[in-house]
């Protein structure tokens, strides 16, 4: 059982991606103060005490564990979603790309690559998703919001026992033979840089109270590769994922995305992020019902959500508004 005191809701190892040339993780707040820290003073993304309930009691109980083992495949799983493994290198998505010039009516999914994950890699990605939203720390705000209780410690447990109830039903649903559908979508960059907070767009977590995954959440995993995953109703049985490589107003979007979503800290590798009026606000915000142009965009390509049944019956295709189509290449 882990005996350490500081828990990180973002995973040493994962920190290891964003790094800059010091090996230091570059790190603003909300007024503009910028500070840097080491990754391996292992001082960012934790919080004490922050995966034990009930301590010092009887019952105390320490779910840290739970994330030891999958945390230490991050590597592996971001090195089976890397570029080379779903778009190809990059003179061979340029050939691709300059092939979708001459088509009409462009849509996104043009510029796609499909794929299916392996079993395995399918596995490791999805229960890294879930248990990296569930500690994160704007889920952890929302757990605690449950509480009817005034004072800091008590908020805090009955947050962090709503967070073990989640992390028991993620485990029972990926221990289950069939889970249900879900679509990756990996958006790749090979210029201008993702940002990271703590706060992300999650559609997801809130689901987990049955044996079935519903939602969609945006994650960015790196400075160059940003994760959407649904949860679509049909979807084909060969592929699972279409990943592509994202033009700059789509990693803007992304950032904006991140900056909404995020309270105290935005995390980056090189280029400092201007800071969004929604950030500067130093609390907890979201976009309604987690919708946003990009994730329309994104919903083109997965089949998620694109479509609504009007009160006549009618199947309706969902607009989509928002980026420049005409931009993607």
């Amino acid at each position: 059982m882990a005996k350490s005191r500081e828990h990180h809701w973002w995973p040493v190892g994962h920190q290891k991606h964003w790094t800059n040339k010091s090996n230091a993780i570059n790190i603003l707040a909300p007024d503009g103060r910028h500070e840097t820290k080491k990754v391996k003073n292992r001082k960012v993304g934790k919080k004490s005490h922050g995966h034990t309930t009930l301590r010092g009691g009887p019952w105390e109980t320490n779910f840290e564990d739970k994330f030891e083992e999958t945390d230490n495949r991050i590597h592996q799983i971001i090195d089976a979603i890397n570029p080379e493994n779903t778009v190809g290198s990059k003179w061979e998505y340029f050939k691709f790309l300059i092939k979708q010039i001459g088509k009409k009516d462009r849509k996104l999914s043009d510029i796609c690559k499909f794929g299916r994950l392996s079993k395995e890699d399918d596995l490791f990605l999805l229960e890294y998703i879930l248990l990296l939203l569930i500690r994160w720390p704007s889920h952890r705000a929302v757990m605690e919001k449950y509480s009817i209780l005034k004072d800091k410690d008590s908020v805090e447990e009955i947050g962090k026992g709503n967070m073990l109830i989640k992390v028991r039903t993620a485990e029972d649903i990926l221990s289950r033979k069939v889970i249900s559908n879900h679509y990756y979508v990996f958006i790749h960059s090979f210029g201008r840089e993702f940002i990271l907070g703590d706060g992300m767009l999650d559609g997801l977590t809130s689901s987990l109270t049955g044996l079935s995954l519903q939602g969609h959440a945006l994650l960015p995993l790196t400075p160059s590769l940003c994760l959407y995953i649904c949860t679509p109703t049909k979807m084909r049985t060969d592929v699972n994922y279409a990943a592509f490589s994202a033009p700059p107003w789509m990693v803007d979007y992304a950032n904006e995305i991140t900056q909404v979503y995020s309270k105290d800290q935005l995390f980056y590798r090189k280029k400092k992020p201007r800071i969004e009026q929604a950030f500067s606000r130093a609390e907890f915000c979201s976009c309604k019902y987690n919708q946003h142009p990009l994730i329309d965009h994104l919903n083109s390509i997965t089949g998620y959500g694109s479509r609504y049944r009007k009160l006549s019956g009618e199947v309706v295709e969902k607009r989509l508004f928002g980026g420049p189509l005409d931009d993607l290449l």
